[in-house]
């Protein structure tokens, strides 16, 4: 099997390398790119990474103030030098430098695209935690981050997801209230998986990654349901696929969705909302064990 970063940033190749053998680069690997950009450069060859004078802008992120080139939705992060959180007085020298390099990574990127016959699984992931300096609101952040039916489908058709042919996709979602519907809706695509990550640092979870992105207990796939029930501080754990489930717990409007499971060769990992929040369980005479300490008992 392959693994491709179709982005949203840096924190998607990171998982990827965890696991793959192949670490020859590719478009979307080392940048800041929005759905928008991921669906025009499927659609043009890369076209909109081309940048120059005048149409380039700088773009400030709003809490590390880390200045850096942006241009067609693509924030070329890695790409220019820098003096401290400032572009370095000379990085417009480099332009053509960072062009050229794009359009090499593309053709590399439609090379490999093009082998119908290799199994190849595209990534694609907004839990890197400062993914939202690139936006100024949750909405704006969905426009350009969010996962949703219309972005699956075109994704599918530009990249030939379905029909049997050993290719899927893979959302990894900060969102645990969209994971659990978006689920439900693609539920009956073949090839579509959407996994939870919570907000994560740029070096990624290395169980996360191979929990959420590769099935690491392919012959645990009824370990899950032991854990189905209500469970002692108002916890409630339903299943939510051959390999997670998902725990809900009691909120001001009802239940809400509060973490994932998903499974370990030696015992369960949960992932909760919120920043970091991953921890290991076992289950042992009725009652989860946490790694963290905590303990809930079926009731």
């Amino acid at each position: 099997m392959e693994y491709v970063s179709l982005g949203f940033s840096c924190q998607t190749r990171f998982s990827i390398d965890l696991f793959a053998a192949d670490h020859r680069r590719n478009p979307f690997d080392f940048n800041i790119s929005t759905k928008d950009a991921v669906l025009r450069g499927l659609a043009t060859s890369g076209a909109n990474f081309e940048h120059r004078e005048p149409g380039i802008d700088i773009y400030r992120m709003t809490e590390e103030r880390r200045r850096g080139v942006s241009c067609n939705g693509v924030y070329f992060w890695h790409d220019y030098p820098m003096d401290g959180k400032e572009l370095a007085s000379s990085w417009e020298t480099n332009i053509e430098g960072v062009n050229e390099k794009y359009r090499f990574l593309w053709k590399r990127f439609a090379s490999r695209i093009s082998k119908h016959s290799d199994p190849v699984t595209f990534i694609v992931s907004n839990t890197q935690m400062n993914l939202g300096e690139f936006s100024t609101s949750t909405d704006e952040f969905d426009k350009k981050f969010g996962f949703d039916e219309a972005f699956y489908y075109e994704l599918a058709q530009r990249l030939g997801v379905g029909n049997r042919n050993g290719r899927s996709i893979t959302f990894l979602s900060r969102d645990l209230s969209n994971v659990v519907s978006l689920r439900k809706e693609l539920s009956s695509n073949e090839g579509f998986v959407i996994r939870f990550g919570g907000l994560m640092n740029l070096a990624t979870n290395p169980l996360v990654a191979f929990s959420t992105l590769v099935n690491t207990a392919p012959d645990r796939k009824d370990a899950l349901g032991c854990l189905v029930g209500n469970y002692s501080g108002g916890a409630r754990i339903e299943l939510s696929g051959d390999i997670t489930a998902t725990v809900y717990r009691s909120g001001p409007q009802g239940e809400i969705p509060w973490a994932e499971v998903s499974m370990l060769s030696d015992g369960y990992l949960f992932v909760f909302q919120g920043r970091n929040k991953v921890f290991t369980a076992v289950m042992q005479e009725g009652s989860l064990h946490f790694s963290n300490r905590t303990t809930w008992t079926k009731v």
